[in-house]
């Protein structure tokens, strides 16, 4: 008898397969995606610690950029750095996560957490932080 078209089992082991690939394609553009999430954290934690330097060269101190956030746990978005970094009000975590001050800015010091879904460069997946010594 000539068979025209597939049989039953050919064509559980084609939808197989396929699935296979969509489920792999998936997980890896979600891993990408999270790479760029990354970057971006690290671009926006580049301008803000551009925003508090540049201000520690005017005045000696980054305590003036207390005036938006005096507290701990206020998001980094809400420091007084306008005039040094002129779109801070924007900046904010393109995932799920916060910037947050955990020390707030002083004299001699800031610090703002954040986490990286994957890592990036050198830097883990994790909890890091942004100080006046850099990042941790």
């Amino acid at each position: 008898m000539d068979q025209k078209g597939f049989s039953l089992k050919e064509l559980l082991i084609v939808i197989s397969l396929v699935l296979v690939l969509i489920v792999f394609g998936v997980a890896l553009i979600s891993s990408e995606r999270a790479k760029v999430r990354d970057a971006r954290r690290m671009a926006d934690l580049t301008q803000v610690r551009f925003g508090f330097e540049v201000l520690f060269q005017e005045k000696n101190s980054y305590a003036e950029a207390a005036a938006g956030c005096s507290q701990v746990g206020n998001l980094v978005s809400a420091c007084s750095l306008g005039a040094y970094l002129a779109d801070i009000a924007s900046i904010k975590d393109p995932g799920r996560s916060r910037y947050q001050v955990t020390v707030v800015p002083n004299e001699e010091n800031y610090e703002v957490t954040f986490f990286l879904e994957k890592g990036y460069d050198s830097l883990k997946k994790g909890k890091h932080t942004l100080s006046a010594v850099g990042i941790r």
